[in-house]
């Protein structure tokens, strides 16, 4: 839609993905997966890494047993369906408190609350933590598995930004995450604030 009106998308990352900081954990978190009630999913880059590592085990989606599978939105929904799972749980809105006020209905169906209920949550190693917060705060017991963690692009991805944004090339920055803001500035350096205010 915005190319159609006239705007030019200038597409720059400012993350790269990383593998699991703690490889056991996932390991672990995998063999227990039948365990859980509910497995959620915060992004397309969690179930990828969720996969690969179920796919290394030798393992795949009959894994999850009777457990609710939760997306946080659509994106990463299409992303479980492509690898044969179904989200059973999408909030309408594509946010943790969002998310955990759905699996909370959820668990309120189906198992009477949330006291007691087993929730694994594969995710990058830095997130918001109001999704696991909510959970635990109504009783479940919630394990966080980092899957994968961000990290700052690398110097072309940093020489290409700071580029354009001396050039004043860049009108708009569309972050989709806070780790693609805080790499863009880490990107950018001390000049950052001056440079984005342009």
């Amino acid at each position: 839609p915005i190319c159609a009106r006239g705007a030019e998308p200038i597409e720059i990352a400012t993350i790269a993905i990383g593998p699991a900081p703690d490889e056991a954990l996932v390991a672990r978190a995998i063999a227990d997966l039948g365990k859980a009630d509910v497995v959620a999913f915060t992004s397309e880059n969690g179930v990828v890494a969720f996969f690969d590592a179920l796919s290394r085990a030798g393992k795949d989606a009959r894994s999850f047993g009777a457990a609710r599978v939760a997306s946080i939105g659509a994106a990463t929904a299409e992303a479980l369906a492509r690898r044969g799972i179904v989200a059973d749980i999408v909030p309408s809105n594509f946010r943790g408190e969002a998310l955990a006020g759905a699996i909370l209905a959820d668990l309120a169906k189906g198992r009477g609350g949330a006291r007691g209920a087993r929730v694994v949550i594969p995710r990058a190693l830095v997130a918001r933590e109001a999704l696991p917060d909510m959970l635990r705060a109504a009783g479940a017991e919630v394990d966080v598995v980092p899957v994968y963690e961000t990290r700052p692009a690398g110097d072309a991805a940093r020489d290409q930004l700071r580029a354009r944004l001396v050039a004043g090339d860049i009108d708009v920055v569309l972050a989709t995450s806070p780790s693609t803001i805080e790499n863009l500035c880490e990107l950018v350096g001390p000049e950052a604030p001056e440079l984005l205010a342009k």
